[in-house]
């Protein structure tokens, strides 16, 4: 009898042992890959074993190292280069900034003389040639 119990105890301690590499497991790929957040995973690793929090942990240590997670939502889905979040971002502002200075130059003025369109930045009006656009 006495050995059936040290082998149930060894499968319980084998058991568990194999439970915790499971849970840990996104917090080991992401120290191997040497990922910057790894602490971050691992305490998803214990506070979300049982849950999503698990699950978000492995697809974020399995996510490409030089990409940053918002690239995809920001439409770089091939994350060239070596990118993070600010990159990103700052990727982002300046699209928006040329694409406004863009509005800019191509918005169209009217002369103050005889009223007809013309282009920002153009100093004569086209149709009558006053000097007021």
């Amino acid at each position: 009898m006495a050995d059936n119990t040290w082998v149930a105890l060894l499968l319980c301690i084998i058991a568990v042992a194999a439970i915790i590499a499971l849970c840990l497991l996104p917090y080991l790929i992401a120290r191997r890959r040497g990922h910057a957040y790894r602490n971050i995973i691992l305490v998803l690793c214990i506070f979300g074993f049982t849950g999503i929090a698990w699950v978000i942990a492995l697809i974020w240590a399995l996510y490409p190292s030089e990409k940053s997670l918002i690239d995809p939502i920001l439409g770089n889905a091939t994350g060239a280069g070596v990118r993070n979040v600010g990159d990103t971002l700052g990727s982002v502002q300046y699209g928006r900034e040329r694409g406004y200075a863009q509005e800019q130059a191509s918005a169209s003025r009217f002369c103050t003389k005889c009223g007809s369109a013309g282009v920002a930045g153009q100093k004569f009006c086209s149709a009558c040639g006053a000097a007021s656009l």
